[in-house]
């Protein structure tokens, strides 16, 4: 089975974890950037400068990321670096493909599609005082410092301190 997954932050081409899509096991398509149909707000937050959509729709930016067809073990290396479900929810989210997969503007307008996108639901609402981004890229000023997971202490950064408590 295909998945269509919006990818908005480490994921990315040229990020730092963009390598998980490119490299086997699994396959994956790249089908253009896109962009929400809703607003939501984009975080950087942490020591490891994670960025983060965080499950407040309505609030925030249209957010710009990359659209990619994955397969069935594909996605699941996606979920194990999202923590899905434990940290990041596998979302449906509703994108506008903006370019086509050589990155050119799409002659013709794209109507609305729903994909999966990694969100944090129940987020701290203190992450809502942070900046809201339209786009990530760890080579900008604003959001850069990612540290890559085989990089982190351990227990220095727990999933308390982005989601409350159920």
């Amino acid at each position: 089975m295909l998945h269509r997954v919006l990818v908005y932050g480490t994921l990315k081409k040229s990020q730092p974890n963009y390598y998980l899509l490119e490299e086997p096991p699994g396959t994956c398509t790249y089908i253009g950037r896109a962009v929400t149909v809703d607003q939501w707000p984009l975080v950087v937050a942490g020591p490891y400068k994670i960025p983060y959509l965080l499950d407040v729709n309505g609030t925030g930016k249209h957010v710009c990321g990359e659209l990619f067809e994955l397969d069935d073990t594909k996605l699941e290396i996606l979920d194990k670096l999202e923590r899905h479900p434990l940290w990041y929810t596998r979302t449906p989210i509703k994108v506008k493909r903006i370019t086509s997969s050589d990155d050119k503007p799409l002659a013709t307008q794209c109507d609305p599609e729903t994909v999966d996108g990694y969100i944090i639901h129940r987020p701290k609402t203190s992450l809502l005082d942070l900046k809201m981004l339209d786009n990530y890229d760890n080579q900008d000023p604003a959001s850069s410092g990612y540290i890559l997971p085989k990089d982190r202490k351990s227990g220095s950064w727990e999933i308390t301190d982005i989601k409350e408590t159920e």
